[in-house]
This record gives C-alpha cells, structure tokens and sequence, in this order.
C-alpha cells in the first residue's frame, strides 16, 4: 500500500490486482496500540484506492489489506 498525504486527508492505494481485497482499519483512544476490534472499510473491495479524512479526536488508527 502506498499513502498520499494532501492537507487533512490522505489517500491509501494499493495495486489493481488486489481490487477485490478487504481494507480493514481500527481505532483506538490514545495510548493503546493493536488489539482485535478490525472492521472493513465499506466500499474497499470495489477499488484499488480509499480518501480518509483526518480526525485529532482519534488516538490511533491502523489499516491493513486483507484477502477475502
């Protein structure tokens, strides 16, 4: 996956040939790190590419591309 920063957005990408794979992503309050609680990305398996908007409000979030 690449990302491409642009002011308070950020668009992830990832090759044509993963078009069909789950974008999951979780989001946790500040100072915890991964655990379980992963959910798709609605939209995520029609594209090769998603735009997300920035929130402060959110501790951390992480992403990660997932074969059905």
């Amino acid at each position: 996956m690449t990302l491409q920063p642009s002011g308070n957005q950020f668009t992830l990408s990832w090759p044509l040939d993963h078009v069909g794979w789950r974008l999951q992503r979780q989001v946790n309050p500040p100072g915890i790190g991964l655990n379980a609680n992963w959910v798709d990305v609605a939209g995520s398996t029609t594209t090769s590419s998603v735009t997300v908007t920035v929130s402060p409000a959110n501790g951390s979030v992480f992403y990660r591309l997932v074969f059905p």
